[in-house]
């Protein structure tokens, strides 16, 4: 009997195809042993790998921009902790070190901060506030420090930390790194 090539091509076809078929939907399970205390290996489920741990993402500037873009909060009533970074050319500056050095300083004090290093370390390590560094502060009474101090505050949750740049008006002794605790 000849079969034409065509035929012949056609009849493959169709026992591929059923073969295919016939092996989707089967699944051999595995075999375990009664007494074994291993479960089966079930490579169809993925493994859950958690993502590393890493360091907050962004600049200094934009989560300045972005914490200023926000309301202030409602509360009439705050206390916060800074961190102030003073330099030569600042008001009231007892230090050295230039504004470009001040804010590269700021910028690792406020990533180690956020990083949950502990913020009171930072202060006593760091800080060029003669005052001790932690305010308590009232929306009425804000006016008593520098506006960039309340404008960071008062947007800030608690244990949030937010950043007044330098300003000659708004924050004329540095940069603050502000940690709100009440």
């Amino acid at each position: 009997m000849l079969i034409s090539s065509r035929s012949l091509l056609h009849v493959l076809s169709c026992s591929f195809a059923l073969v295919m078929l016939s092996a989707c939907g089967t699944k051999e399970e595995p075999k375990t042993d009664a007494n074994s205390e291993s479960p089966p290996n079930n490579e169809l489920i993925p493994k859950y790998e958690p993502p590393p741990v890493t360091a907050p993402e962004g600049s200094m500037d934009a989560a300045i921009a972005k914490l200023m873009a926000k309301a202030e909060l409602p509360d009439e009533n705050i206390t916060v902790q800074h961190v102030l970074i003073a330099f030569q050319d600042a008001q009231r500056a007892t230090v050295t070190r230039t504004k470009e050095e001040a804010k590269k300083l700021t910028e690792k004090i406020w990533t180690e901060a956020r990083s949950g290093v502990n913020f009171k370390d930072l202060m006593q390590m760091h800080s060029n506030d003669s005052g001790g560094g932690e305010y308590p502060m009232t929306k009425a009474g804000r006016g008593q420090m520098v506006a960039g101090f309340g404008n960071v505050g008062f947007r800030l949750k608690v244990d949030e930390i937010g950043v007044a740049p330098y300003h000659s008006a708004d924050s004329p002794f540095g940069w603050h790194i502000i940690k709100r605790v009440k």
